[in-house]
């Protein structure tokens, strides 16, 4: 007997059952089926282990469905088999990809695990892999209810559950893992799609922002779902002339935001929430880093004023409320880029040119301006290293390139003929050809423009609005000193 982890699985993969679309199709409509059956249930579990309001265990369920949904719609049968007999019909294939292979999730099991797991899965399975899903023994309610359906519902020889974290190094190697759980530190390795749930998420105010616009939506992503979604804002720097005001924004919205979404009444989660927010407050007041602007049993706003604390550094996981003031963007910006990484997400609020400045400038993976998806706070971080969509698990990350071409391009005919002519003139001609396409001139159309004054950032204006003042100050001082000296040679030569 083999002691390779999922033989059937690996058996799978390799004699290409899940690479026909129709086969994937199948998987994903008993998949979307099996979720259908079981909603209730699957809402109910989400809000017993979670502590959240039925509202967002049903926005979590219905984001996952509609991953599902999405990725079975990307299966166009028509359009697969004209890709995968382009070269029998003569024809280059060059966009072709298949899947991995296998896939192993793990999924993150601290912040929507439903929706952790089913995207992933469902982008999997879409792409033509064999999968392992993580769904570690537990006392909560979901993993249960999940392990079973999705047994019952998929291909026992395709799909399969690690009840532990898988050890096997060959197994590892030769699949691509989804990591969510933290457990990747470094620089993720090339079979690896991992989510960077410790990295910072900030919000930078600015004083041309709408500051009630801009705290209901700070307020509204940091009190989510318990504060732990890594895309909720975990500091906000405001100009330090606007903090003031902005702070009773943020208490007004706070106030209101219990009457929007209301709670279940799950004693642990509600008590382990309070701690954590205890532990935080307690922590600030210890090493005197700052004040307390609100404090309730589900929330808290604090005010940081000293940039020696570590909260300014620390990943959030509670619904707290961080502010900071700062004298200006440049000063946002020099504080948020010497901290040594990136940040995960960065909320810009203000008018738009000091919001493409502070994007440009500001380190991270990706910025919003005037606004934070509601649909983000759902989920894992973006794995990191690939384009960040409105998808989360794009279809095409759990793929690889494998590209067929039948026909020689224009540049090879021409190599060919310089290296192997039938003769000497042919190929002196085709060397000839090759060389003058090298001097030739760039093309035009993509030659920078002449600068107008349209073409102005706000930082290249700031610049010269700077430049032109240091000029005109060192004239006056010029002039002065020309006038001066005329008076007094003027007055010493009587």
């Amino acid at each position: 007997m083999s002691n390779r982890p999922f033989p059937q699985l690996q058996a799978a993969a390799i004699d290409g059952r899940t690479r026909t679309v129709f086969y994937r199709q199948t998987q994903l409509e008993k998949l979307h089926k099996a979720l259908v059956s079981n909603a209730s249930e699957i809402v109910d579990a989400v809000v017993a282990d979670s502590g959240l309001s039925r509202a967002e265990a049903q926005i979590e369920y219905s984001l996952a469905l509609a991953t599902v949904k999405e990725r079975f719609a990307e299966l166009e049968p028509k359009k697969e088999l004209e890709r995968e007999y382009a070269v029998a019909r003569g024809e280059d294939a060059g966009s072709l990809r298949l899947g991995y292979g296998t896939v192993y999730i793990k999924a993150s099991a601290d912040h929507t695990p439903f929706y952790s797991a089913i995207a992933p899965l469902s982008a999997a399975i879409a792409a033509g892999n064999c999968v392992v899903l993580q769904i570690e023994n537990s006392l909560r309610g979901l993993p249960t209810i999940l392990r079973d359906t999705l047994k019952s519902a998929l291909d026992n020889d395709t799909f399969d559950v690690a009840q532990q974290p898988v050890q096997d190094a060959s197994f590892l190697n030769n699949c691509l893992q989804v990591v969510q759980d933290g457990s990747v530190d470094g620089p993720p390795a090339l079979n690896q799609l991992v989510s960077r749930a410790n990295s910072i998420t900030a919000a930078v105010v600015d004083r041309t922002a709408n500051f009630d616009e801009t705290a209901k939506a700070l307020v509204n992503a940091r009190f989510s779902y318990n504060g732990k979604s890594p895309y909720a804002p975990d500091i906000i720097f405001v100009n330090e002339f606007s903090k003031k005001d902005f702070l009773q924004a943020l208490l007004r919205h706070s106030v209101s935001f219990d009457e929007v979404v209301e709670r279940e009444k799950s004693p642990t989660r509600r008590g382990g929430r309070e701690n954590g927010i205890r532990d935080l407050v307690s922590g600030l007041q210890k090493d005197g880093s700052g004040r307390v602007i609100a404090q309730e049993s589900n929330r808290a706003i604090l005010d940081l004023t000293k940039r020696s604390t570590s909260l300014l550094k620390t990943k959030i996981s509670e619904p707290v409320l961080l502010v900071h003031a700062v004298k200006s963007l440049d000063d946002a910006i020099d504080f948020i880029n010497n901290n040594g990484s990136e940040l995960l997400t960065a909320y810009h609020f203000g008018e738009n040119a000091q919001c493409k400045y502070l994007s440009q400038f500001v380190a991270s993976q990706v910025s919003y301006v005037n606004h934070i998806p509601a649909e983000l706070l759902v989920g894992p971080a973006f794995p990191v290293g690939h384009p960040i969509t409105s998808t989360r698990y794009p279809t095409a990350l759990f793929t690889r390139p494998t590209p067929a071409f039948v026909n020689n391009t224009t540049q090879s005919k021409t190599v060919e003929s310089a290296l192997n002519g039938a003769s000497k003139s042919e190929k002196s001609a085709a060397v000839q050809t090759l060389y003058r396409q090298a001097l030739s001139d760039l093309p035009s159309a993509h030659k920078r423009p002449k600068q107008t004054r349209a073409g102005f950032g706000f930082f290249e204006q700031s610049m010269l609005f700077n430049l032109g003042f240091v000029l005109l100050s060192t004239g006056a001082t010029i002039a002065a000193t020309v006038i001066l000296g005329k008076r007094a040679r003027a007055y010493y030569s009587h």
